[in-house]
């Protein structure tokens, strides 16, 4: 090694507080202290510091969860808040029942979120621990928030957590209010290899080719609303916990988004 060869040169002690060290066989993180001695023998201590870093990357995520989390409530709960206000406005102009009955759902489910997004808090603070969801009921759950036509083709259980809830309500929420979408259909199928996916597929606008590489990005925005790519944001952050999101076009139109979920033995 360099230092070494440094040490013994200068005969300066050299301290690196964090080495790298991998093969095929261990991944390691030391810290390094090369000394000489007054014979000229150059003597190199190795602190083993693995457990320590990976305590700090475990916080480093943890703290990027959390931030993920408070973005979910403030994204998803000012949507929820601007559908009560549109609805009460609408009913004092008609007095239509359907109005008020979709405001209340809509309190219902910010409730619901503040509730599902403590959990995720807890289950990210607990290890990361995922726990079973059958992708059949999380639609199933996700639809009742909805007025769109949902229909859902075929099941299997993933390992995830409560945030996959707001992953699939956040792509049904762009399909409609962005796309314009009225028909949503689901196909979960589970590969050869034993990995499940799930197609989310939508008969709207769909995505416009000069923003598709952008639509995963944070604050990315769009249209004369300047609506912002924080829903699709959020989503790809919760699925790299347990697989990964990817978008491409429907045919004849519409969008399709399928979520990939890691293998767990």
């Amino acid at each position: 090694m360099d230092i070494i060869h440094q040490v013994w040169t200068t005969g300066k002690s050299k301290l690196i507080p964090e080495f790298q060290y991998h093969d095929k066989h261990i991944e390691a993180w030391w810290e390094l202290y090369v000394y000489k001695l007054t014979n000229g023998e150059v003597v190199m201590v190795i602190k083993d510091i693995t457990k320590n870093k990976k305590l700090e990357e475990s916080q480093e995520e943890l703290h990027e969860m959390l931030k993920v989390i408070n973005k979910i409530m403030r994204h998803d709960i000012s949507n929820d808040l601007s559908i009560i206000s549109m609805s009460l406005e609408v009913f004092e102009e008609n007095s239509d029942k359907k109005y008020l009955e979709l405001s209340q759902k809509s309190v219902k489910r910010c409730l619901k979120k503040i509730n599902e997004m403590r959990n995720l808090e807890q289950t990210i603070s607990n290890q990361y621990e995922l726990k079973p969801y059958n992708l059949h009921d999380v639609v199933t759950e996700v639809s009742r928030n909805h007025l769109v036509k949902i229909s859902m083709n075929g099941s299997c259980v993933v390992m995830a957590d409560e945030g996959l809830f707001s992953v699939v309500d956040n792509i049904i929420t762009n399909a409609v209010n962005h796309g314009a979408a009225t028909h949503i259909e689901t196909t979960v199928k589970l590969n050869d290899t034993n990995v499940c996916s799930m197609r989310i597929a939508d008969n709207g606008s769909g995505i416009p080719p000069s923003i598709k590489e952008h639509i995963f990005k944070e604050g990315f925005k769009y249209g004369e609303k300047g609506n912002t790519g924080l829903g699709l944001y959020i989503a790809k952050t919760i699925m790299s916990r347990y697989g990964s999101i990817s978008a491409e076009d429907n045919s004849p139109s519409g969008a399709v988004f399928i979520l990939t979920f890691s293998k767990h033995h």
